[in-house]
């Protein structure tokens, strides 16, 4: 991968400053390669379709809260893991999987 990287870089052209609609992939001996090019694309449209709605409705599309508070609520799960005491605002199901797992710990 590290001698193909340069190779690969070499050989694809890409659209310059938004003059050509469309980017043409040269020398790409498989189909893997195109496809790996392809998904990146996709993945940067729809990161750039995030980023300008954000800006358009006055939000920041990255500022994840929620995955902020799952990882405060998966340290309180871990503490309970390893022999702490569950906290009070779990609810029921929570408690009994902790439970389980707990026990099939041993």
């Amino acid at each position: 991968l590290t001698l193909a990287a340069p190779m690969i870089l070499a050989n694809v052209t890409t659209p310059l400053l938004g003059l050509v609609d469309t980017a043409v992939m040269g020398h790409m001996d498989s189909p893997a390669m195109l496809a790996g090019a392809s998904i990146g694309a996709l993945i940067a449209l729809y990161e750039h379709r995030t980023f300008a709605g954000g800006i358009m409705w006055g939000v920041n599309p990255f500022d994840q809260w929620g995955v902020e508070l799952g990882k405060v609520m998966a340290a309180e799960i871990d503490d309970s893991l390893s022999g702490g005491a569950i906290p009070d605002k779990r609810d029921q199901t929570s408690r009994r999987l902790i439970d389980k797992v707990k026990d099939a710990r041993g």
